[in-house]
């Protein structure tokens, strides 16, 4: 007599799976997106299926998690991401870091310092380097305590101070460094910004802006009609963060007239950021024209500025300091609030 059998049942998690490593075309939105919010099992699934990928698809589906992680914040795959960081693809771990970037687990900061210090890869430690300076702020803040401001601040410091290290490394080591109230982070900015190197002294100045340190303004200012496309960049995103009102004529040129729509988008940001009447009306002039891209940053631009309005240096030259508070009561920042995750 026969016996009967079932076939073992398949989740739709590992059936989602198997259909896009087994595709070569390009990964939906609406296929990558069935891997989100995995489950237990689905993690454990996830382990047993990613080694049978072969190494490309592997790769394109990172790249496709990614993408669709920055278009929506229901497609989450941080467990997933948490697992790649494992992997022995470099690209593969430089993707997961890539996606948790918003992620602000201490967990995951420790990983990334050990990461910076022993990756073989270059690739992976830029990437981990990079990740590394939203952490080193919220120690600065008190709101991480393990690892502390001091070991992120070492560790960067001796991967900018290594020449021998890839300069991709060096750089966001450099920026990230930023951060740190650590008295040798000016002396490491500076150190870039006279390198020979034109991507490491976009980078120190771009680590200028965030220091929060008006003694960078002459350089920022010089730096702003730079020929190179990258330095401008950088420079109008570090007057906005140091809100630099002497700014704003280089900015208005740099908004009609810079050739690099990058280096516009920068300079709209920073626009938000200093504020003023007259910014005020070239975001809005922005609006009533065809393009679609600087449309979307002039509107983030206008947002960020109504909400700094009455706060930002040009605007006390505006209004009388009284006016400008009456009523309006103290800005209050909740991740003041936020208690330590051990």
């Amino acid at each position: 007599m026969a016996t009967n059998t079932s076939p073992t049942k398949i989740s739709r998690f590992v059936r989602t799976l198997r259909q896009i490593a087994d595709s070569s075309g390009v990964v939906s939105p609406a296929e990558i997106n069935k891997l989100a919010r995995a489950s237990q099992q689905d993690i454990e699934d996830f382990r047993a299926e990613w080694p049978r990928i072969n190494r490309e698809r592997q790769r394109a589906i990172v790249n496709a998690m990614n993408e669709a992680a920055e278009l929506s914040v229901q497609s989450d795959f941080t467990d997933l991401f948490f697992t790649l960081l494992d992997d022995p693809d470099e690209f593969v771990r430089a993707g997961a870091v890539d996606g948790l970037w918003e992620n602000e687990l201490p967990k995951l900061a420790r990983r990334l310092l050990r990461m910076l210090m022993e990756d073989q890869s270059s690739l992976v430690r830029a990437f981990a380097a990079e990740g590394l300076g939203h952490f080193l702020l919220r120690a600065e803040e008190g709101r991480l305590v393990n690892p502390t401001a001091a070991a992120l601040t070492e560790a960067l410091l001796t991967r900018f101070g290594d020449e021998r290290e890839d300069l991709d490394v060096r750089r966001h080591a450099l920026e990230s460094i930023a951060f740190s109230s650590d008295s040798r982070v000016n002396a490491a900015i500076r150190r870039g910004y006279d390198e020979d190197e034109p991507i490491m002294r976009a980078s120190a100045v771009f680590a200028m802006g965030r220091t929060n340190d008006m003694g960078w303004s002459e350089v920022v200012l010089r730096e702003l009609p730079s020929r190179d496309a990258a330095m401008r960049y950088e420079a109008a995103y570090a007057a906005g963060e140091l809100m630099l009102v002497d700014a704003l004529p280089t900015l208005f040129d740099i908004v009609s007239m810079d050739s690099d729509t990058e280096v516009r988008q920068s300079a709209i940001w920073a626009l938000g950021q200093i504020g003023g009447n007259e910014a005020r009306r070239v975001l809005e002039a922005i609006l009533d024209g065809g393009d679609e891209a600087l449309r979307t940053v002039a509107e983030d631009a206008l947002s960020e500025l109504d909400f700094g309005e009455g706060m930002t240096p040009f605007d006390l030259f505006e209004f009388d300091v009284e006016d400008a508070s009456n009523g309006n009561g103290e800005y209050h920042d909740e991740s003041d609030d936020e208690e330590e995750e051990e």
